[in-house]
């Protein structure tokens, strides 16, 4: 942005009513944000549009007409030791890939999909972690055991994120391996289950959690936020995610809550959501 002469906005904290206030004053042309659909929900909730934006996530059809003439759905990915994206979309991308995919490999990047168990290379499409050697980190300050642990003799990043490559070498972020549940032998993604169940419209939060399971070992919960304007069942929402999930991966329970808790950065707090998934609850 600095060598076009673009304007960045930032604010002290995430919210709401300011992101939408600040939309409206700016007029930008980039919008990109961790919580970007609860700004989308609210804006349309109140009939607001942002025709300014030309970069964002129109992820669904109310983001596209709350950004009418956004025609780039900008999807990195990467992390803090490759200097933020690895892989990024770009605008002569299919609309499909925008959407859907963290984009190929930025030049003198390589990404490859490694079991975690063996360190073998998996096939085109299929979930493993991912590899990356190119503009990455020298290693960590004055850590040499962590920087060992991170990055192999042959330079390639083990970044404990899960993902998975195409055929055309387009990059698809699954999770990270920690935040997993192991369900009757079967590894669930939870960032997975989150990010389907928020594709439903009425859905704006979504937090997943492994719980105890006297069968299965561990089973998935679920925390919701629904719209305050539209109504949605458990059983409604359940009915909705059957055939977008894999019958293992369907969560054993949903619960609503009016909030998730959340770190100062808007992350999830996964230490409380730990502590959540402690409780017992009737599904």
């Amino acid at each position: 942005m600095l060598p076009i002469g673009g304007t960045l906005v930032f604010t002290e904290a995430f919210d709401v009513e300011l992101a939408l206030r600040l939309m409206q004053q700016e007029q930008p042309s980039i919008f990109i944000t961790v919580l970007g659909k609860e700004v989308v929900m609210a804006a349309h909730e109140r009939g607001i549009t942002f025709p300014s934006v030309r970069l964002g996530h129109i992820h669904n059809e109310i983001a596209k007409a709350v950004l009418p003439n956004a025609t780039f759905s900008f999807s990195p990915y990467g992390l803090t030791e490759t200097y933020g994206p690895a892989s990024i979309t770009g605008p002569d991308d299919p609309l499909e890939k925008q959407l859907t995919t963290g984009g190929r490999p930025l030049p003198g990047n390589e990404v490859r999909v490694v079991d975690p168990q063996t360190g073998r290379d998996v096939a085109p499409g299929q979930i493993g972690e991912a590899w990356i050697r190119g503009n990455i980190m020298l290693g960590y300050w004055n850590k040499p055991d962590e920087t060992a642990q991170m990055i192999d003799k042959d330079g390639w990043i083990h970044s404990q994120d899960l993902v998975t490559v195409d055929a055309d070498g387009f990059v698809t972020y699954a999770g990270r391996i920690k935040l997993m549940a192991k369900v009757g032998g079967e590894n669930v993604s939870l960032e997975e289950v989150e990010r389907v169940v928020t594709e439903h419209e009425a859905i704006t939060h979504c937090a997943a959690v492994g719980v105890a399971d006297a069968r299965k070992v561990e089973a998935v919960r679920i925390y919701v936020v629904a719209r305050s304007d539209m109504a949605i069942a458990g059983e409604e929402l359940r009915a909705w995610l059957k055939p977008r999930l894999a019958h293992f991966k369907m969560p054993r329970e949903i619960v609503f809550v009016d909030d998730l808790p959340r770190l100062g950065s808007a992350k999830l707090d996964r230490m409380t959501l730990a502590e959540w998934a402690k409780q017992d609850i009737t599904a």
